[in-house]
């Protein structure tokens, strides 16, 4: 026993020698274990086994974390599986190694892309150069673009590019720089003399586009937009470009194709549904989106966002009943709250266009009361509050609704609004720019801040803000046209005739060229050229009204009203159904004295379109001229049954009741006025005057009080205790 016990033990000792041998000559120092597992990661990569380097990798990171040649070649792991770890790898190359600028330049790069934007220059800032580096400037340019920094930005990116004339983000950058001071042609330049990457066709791609589009090659733009959308099948917007490309070259018949195309391929996804609604309603007028709207409705499904267009577009067409017939029928029938209060908002909506605030509110509140954060119940109850002045009310729902939309330029452009009529005019002059920023400085929100600049007299920004919308929106005839009326406005003919030269450049400008450049001529005295321009403006779109307007006004202003009257009657011939024709027609035989024929003309106008107040308000004007007061009272009558809620209609009639000495009518009359509309301006003003001078009670006098204090914030000119009938029309204005 003895015996056999002590060779038990001999083994088992041999055994344990045996294993510890075996356990120190595995396991080695941490060093060396790195070492190995580094060694065999290498091996792995030689072999394309990305996912089993990186096995090696991470436990050689285990033994030994500051190795800086394991990171280096987890991140090159990582970058082509494109695992989202390669960050923390480069963070930590960068942390070990700060001389290494590629790993700094790619994480730098990641950070831009995931918006770390300030971060991200930090990193670049401590960046040493062993030699001059365009990949470091480049992307320092792209930084300092993202910081608005625009100079900053254009010295590196011209620092980038002494070094190294083909990077390609230093060319984009000087080349989009040009683009945007209107220098196509030094733009494709620079974008031509590039030997283009396949991951840098897309965007080089596209700059060439502009540059071309710039340039009015509208085929060349579009040779080249139909190759990035063959690079990039799946991107819609490039196929939206495409479709609006076709439009400005009027091909409306090939962008309805390209849009139906992308109707079948999505036949579930209603946003591109209603884009062919919204082209068809452009192009071949809102019978035609009626109609589209009513197969989709018809084809079945879900077809609630159909069912909403077709009331919004029974209120662009005015039909303002069918469309609250059609959603309180909608609301009655949708199952999930959500789209029932989305519904009842849209209701809302269109009774606030309507002037019927009374029936709004109560829906309005009904849905914040459901969900105390709904951002378009907040919207719509702060517009009411500010057109009532209730100011403190409205900031305090715009503030709840920008928490959770902070950067929604609507409401920041209602914040603006409430600001400036609170007197605020730096806080509203930031929510402006803020709104024009997020916006990204899209033509409507850019118009809106010169319009607030301009009330200020701040004329030189807000031409500033024009100058800067039209680079990034150079087709855009409305910011065009602004522009080129600033310019008028401080007798700058040439730029205004510069301005000119850009919109007779586009696809539809001939015509506003045509116009803004007789205007030009006209401030110069030089009227019988400005008169030749105008009548080219007419002779290339004899079917449009702003021509017509300026040449007939033009010609009355040289003395020559029966030129005016026979091109008027010429185009009425033509149109007969244009109502405001006629008007202006009837005005030009006043300036003849051919009064019977102006109440005709007059009279034509109304009866052609009853649901146009210019008709009515040309009329009555006549009447009280000639003091038949109770004819223009019958008139404002029958076209106040037609459109109820018309501003200008109210203030004629009330203007009216004055006239005939019934001061208390006309007082009742501004009171409802204010009851819809409490801060239109000519009603409160007339209206502390009636007070002023026909009342004595107390009552009346605080009201007069109250009212007067409401117009101190008051954009509007102030009257000065004279009493205004009436707003006059554009054409009017235009015409005498």
């Amino acid at each position: 026993m003895r015996t056999i016990g002590s060779k038990m033990r001999r083994s088992l000792g041999g055994l344990f020698a045996l294993a510890l041998v075996v356990c120190l000559t595995g396991c080695g120092s941490p060093e060396q274990q790195a070492q190995e597992h580094y060694t065999n990661a290498m091996v792995l990569i030689e072999k394309s086994d990305d996912l089993g380097a990186r096995k090696e990798l991470l436990k050689a990171v285990k033994y030994k974390s500051d190795k800086v040649e394991v990171w280096k070649a987890l991140a090159g792991v990582d970058e082509r599986t494109k695992a989202t770890s390669i960050f923390l790898d480069l963070r930590r190359i960068v942390e070990l190694d700060p001389s290494d600028l590629d790993a700094r330049l790619k994480l730098a790069r990641i950070m831009v892309s995931g918006g770390a934007v300030d971060g991200a220059l930090k990193v670049i800032e401590v960046a040493k150069e062993d030699k001059p580096s365009a990949a470091l400037h480049a992307l320092k340019a792209l930084i300092l673009l993202k910081t608005n920094d625009s100079a900053g930005a254009v010295r590196e990116a011209q620092r980038a590019f002494e070094i190294d004339p083909t990077n390609v983000d230093a060319v984009s950058l000087l080349a989009s720089k040009k683009l945007f001071e209107g220098d196509a042609d030094g733009s494709l330049k620079l974008l031509e003399s590039l030997a283009v990457a396949p991951q840098d066709e897309t965007r080089i791609s596209l700059l060439r586009m502009q540059a071309y589009a710039r340039k009015g090659d509208l085929a060349k733009a579009e040779e080249l937009l139909r190759r990035i959308i063959s690079l990039n099948p799946k991107e819609p917007s490039y196929q939206s470009q495409l479709i609006q490309l076709l439009i400005a070259q009027r091909r409306f018949d090939e962008a309805e194709k390209e849009l139906r195309t992308r109707v079948s391929a999505n036949p579930h996804d209603s946003k591109i549904a209603l884009d062919l609604v919204r082209f068809l309603s452009l192009a071949k007028g809102p019978e035609a989106a009626r109609t589209e709207l009513d197969k989709l409705i018809k084809v079945g499904g879900d077809v609630f966002d159909y069912e909403m267009a077709l009331a919004q577009l029974d209120v662009s067409q005015n039909k303002s009943t069918d469309a609250i017939q059609s959603l309180q029928k909608l609301a009655g029938s949708v199952l999930t709250p959500e789209r029932k209060f989305k519904v009842k908002l849209k209701l809302a909506e269109v009774y606030v266009s309507k002037g019927k605030i009374s029936d709004a509110e109560p829906l309005i509140a009904e849905v914040i009361e459901n969900d105390r954060r709904n951002t378009g119940a907040l919207r719509l109850r702060a517009a009411i509050s500010i057109d009532k002045g209730r100011i403190d009310s409205a900031i305090s729902d715009l503030r709840e609704a920008m928490n959770d939309q902070p950067k929604s330029p609507e409401l920041l452009l209602l914040l603006a609004a409430a600001y400036e009529k609170d007197g605020k005019n730096e806080l509203a002059d930031r929510q402006y720019a803020d709104a024009l920023k997020f916006s990204n400085m899209i033509p409507q929100v850019a118009l809106r801040y010169a319009a607030f600049l301009q009330r200020r007299d701040d004329v030189t920004h807000a031409e500033h803000v024009l100058i800067e919308a039209s680079g990034r929106y150079p087709q855009n005839l409305q910011l065009l046209s602004s522009l080129a009326q600033i310019k008028l406005s401080q007798k700058n003919w040439t730029g205004a005739a510069a301005v000119a030269d850009a919109v007779g450049k586009l696809g539809e400008g001939r015509v506003l060229s045509d116009q803004i450049r007789a205007l030009a001529l006209a401030g110069q005295g030089k009227v019988d050229e400005s008169i030749a321009a105008l009548e080219d403006a007419h002779q290339a779109a004899p079917t449009a009204l702003q021509p017509v307007v300026s040449l007939v006004s033009a010609y009355v202003k040289q003395g020559k009203p029966e030129k005016a009257a026979s091109l008027l009657q010429e185009i009425s011939q033509k149109y007969p159904e244009n109502s405001q024709i006629l008007v202006l027609l009837g005005k030009v035989q006043l300036g003849q004295n051919k009064d019977v024929d102006a109440i005709q003309s007059f009279k034509n106008a109304t009866a052609k379109q009853p649901n146009s107040p210019e008709g009515y308000a040309a009329l009555s004007d006549l009447y009280i001229r000639q003091k038949n007061y109770d004819a223009a009272e019958s008139v404002l009558q029958a076209g106040l049954k037609q459109m109820p809620a018309d501003l200008n209609l109210q203030l004629l009639y009330a203007g009216l009741q004055i006239l005939k000495g019934d001061h208390d009518a006309a007082i009742s009359q501004y009171e409802s006025i204010l009851r819809a509309r409490p801060n239109a301006a000519v009603a409160v003003n007339n209206l502390v005057s009636l007070l002023l001078d026909y009342r004595s009670d107390k009552e009346s006098m605080d009201r007069a009080f109250a009212l007067s204090e409401s117009l101190k914030n008051s954009n509007a000119p102030q009257f000065e205790g004279k009493r205004c009938f009436q707003a006059t029309s554009l054409v009017s204005s235009a015409a005498v």
